[in-house]
């Protein structure tokens, strides 16, 4: 599988969450192991992430390498952060991924960041 957090800054993650991931299969929280998951044809890809009392922190991404470049990674974060959003506590992206995604997507995502934290 590749590993996503090796992308750090890289624009690597292109636009593909500006594609149409109408495509993709759907996003599934899986709480009991503190995932989000995409389950494509090359295996399941998935955002990490660890949860305490007022904080959510992303630990990591993976996207299988046959399924890299087609927006499951980025699509995988919009659903993390948007869960995030809806249980009303700030995020700290350990992952350089997640930390990409909302440093590119500032204006949806900043405010969600734990206060005193840059990306």
């Amino acid at each position: 599988m590749g590993d996503s957090d090796d992308m750090g800054d890289s624009d690597d993650m292109g636009d593909s969450d500006d594609m149409g991931d109408s495509d993709l299969p759907p996003v599934h929280h899986d709480a009991d192991r503190s995932r989000f998951v995409i389950r494509t044809e090359a295996g399941d890809a998935e955002v990490a992430y660890q949860r305490a009392t007022n904080l959510i922190v992303f630990t990591h991404t993976e996207v299988p390498k046959e399924a890299e470049g087609q927006g499951v990674g980025s699509r995988l974060a919009r659903a993390a952060l948007d869960w995030a959003r809806t249980e009303g506590v700030p995020v700290l992206p350990l992952c350089p991924f997640v930390a990409a995604y909302v440093r590119r997507h500032a204006d949806d995502y900043g405010d969600l960041l734990m206060p005193g934290v840059r990306l």
